[in-house]
């Protein structure tokens, strides 16, 4: 023992050994401070590390001392996601960026699973949204399932919302070690809808979006691969022989060829699909023979709002055995002010509605004249 051991502290001491007998008996902060950051034994430092509280001195240790088991220690007493993060990225020790990578996932644990009281929604989502392992995720969304103390805290809203926000970073995380182009294909065609969303996300090839877009199991999958096709080939197929009506429209929504576009308008069984294609026309003829002969007036509808023949929409306007549908379309378009006020003021098209009221032994029927009241509206737009 040298002679100045006798003079000064115990965790000054000359011998490690009695310094860190002494470490363990201390609690002022200052001093585990000093041992943190200057003692010659990462032993030393590391347990005082343990045993410290001070933020700024445990952020300084983890990114900075010289031995990889005084930084891991170190992080493992911080909850900053944020440095956690940067030193799971850029620690020169596999091992700290392992334990920084743990340990980060346990505060994104422990915050996802906190009280409303102590935690915001806010917060749970964005450290849910930062979760990859799938055996934390799969814990999450088990206490917002069975109603752990958070989710009981909560309003029901929040609690769904949560909820959904673990299932569908689940559903990410499944598929973003996946990046086969026909394997995150089989996923999105056969798997559950959220899980077929987020394989979705990862394929880039236009040919298998476009075989998710006819074959998917469900009409979410197929409308979100219509949405990400760009290729009008692949887009021409699939809305003239995609199975679902809707993915055919989906699909038409998006073509810009007319001759296309003029068979699906023509041709197509379902009037969902024909209304889609009859929106991007551009030839004058098929949409004038559209606006007065396709037997589903959506779709006529569809038509007369492309009208811009003043005669034709005359006609339609006036044709008291048109739907009130089409005739309004027109009305809409007219520019003859004589015309409609004639139909603002008489026209004939009358609407019933009946409504039943609790505490009411019956209904009462409330009569409208639609077309009377799209006149009125067409006037005052033109005499603005």
């Amino acid at each position: 023992m040298a002679l100045m051991d006798l003079f000064r502290p115990k965790w000054m001491h000359s011998d490690s050994r009695v310094r860190r007998a002494a470490v363990e008996r201390l609690t002022e902060q200052a001093i585990l401070d000093a041992i943190a950051r200057s003692d010659e034994s990462w032993e030393l430092r590391q347990a005082a590390v343990e045993k410290l509280s001070r933020l700024g001195t445990l952020e300084h240790i983890a990114e900075n001392d010289r031995h990889a088991k005084v930084r891991m220690a170190a992080l493992r007493r911080l909850s900053d996601q944020t440095i956690l993060a940067e030193i799971a990225k850029t620690d020169s020790d596999a091992d700290v960026r392992q334990a920084a990578s743990e340990h980060l996932a346990a505060v994104l644990r422990d915050v996802a699973m906190s009280p409303s009281s102590r935690v915001s929604w806010i917060a749970r989502e964005a450290a849910i949204n930062k979760l990859s392992d799938q055996a934390i995720l799969a814990e999450v969304v088990e206490y917002y399932e069975v109603g752990g103390q958070g989710a009981r805290d909560d309003y029901k809203g929040i609690s769904w919302r949560l909820l959904d926000a673990a299932r569908k970073r689940m559903a990410e995380m499944r598929v973003a070690v996946v990046a086969d182009q026909a394997a995150l294909a089989e996923i999105a065609k056969t798997d559950s809808e959220r899980d077929g969303c987020a394989a979705l996300e990862r394929i880039t090839d236009q040919s298998v979006l476009a075989d998710v877009a006819r074959n998917a199991r469900t009409l979410k999958v197929q409308a979100a691969a219509v949405e990400r096709i760009t290729n009008q080939t692949l887009l021409a197929d699939i809305a003239g022989q995609a199975r679902n009506s809707d993915t055919r429209a989906n699909a038409a929504a998006k073509l810009s060829d007319q001759e296309t576009l003029i068979a699906i308008a023509m041709t197509d069984p379902e009037p969902v699909v024909r209304a889609k294609a009859v929106r991007r026309l551009a030839n004058v003829d098929v949409i004038t023979e559209l606006a007065t002969t396709d037997h589903a007036a959506w779709v006529r509808q569809e038509a007369v709002m492309r009208v811009t023949d003043q005669a034709l929409l005359t006609e339609i306007a006036r044709n008291q055995e048109e739907e009130p549908r089409v005739r309004s379309a027109a009305i809409a378009r007219l520019f003859d002010e004589a015309l409609l006020a004639a139909i603002a003021e008489s026209d004939s098209c009358v609407v019933t509605t009946k409504h039943y009221e609790r505490d009411y032994d019956g209904y009462y029927v409330e009569t409208e004249f639609p077309l009377r009241a799209a006149a009125k509206k067409r006037l005052a737009e033109l005499r603005r």
